[in-house]
């Protein structure tokens, strides 16, 4: 049981400020060496969160840039040859054996 809910359990008609406060003092009354659990266990899961976010916030962009190109090629007018890339070709035509 946690700290929050045993304090809880032991004061049932407590409100949110009276349990605050309790769990308050008993915080501070930890030692250090205590609290070091407590600290530790909060930077594990901040790493995890932060990886989490970062993987998800690299999916969203690979996303973005997916969409953006698709949208790009969607949007682009066909590509036909002109008149100057046929006469190139004509040109080419004629020198070869």
């Amino acid at each position: 049981m946690n700290g929050a809910k045993k304090v809880k359990a032991e004061h049932p008609n407590a409100n949110n400020k009276e349990l605050s406060l309790k769990l308050s003092e008993m915080w501070k009354s930890l030692s250090l060496h205590s609290k070091q659990t407590y600290y530790q266990a909060e930077k594990n899961l901040s790493e995890e969160f932060e990886m989490k976010c970062s993987n998800t916030y690299k999916q969203n962009q690979e996303t973005q840039r997916r969409k953006i190109a698709r949208r790009k090629t969607m949007d682009a007018p066909p590509q036909t040859a002109s008149r100057e890339d046929d006469d190139d070709i004509q040109i080419i035509e004629e020198r070869t054996p």
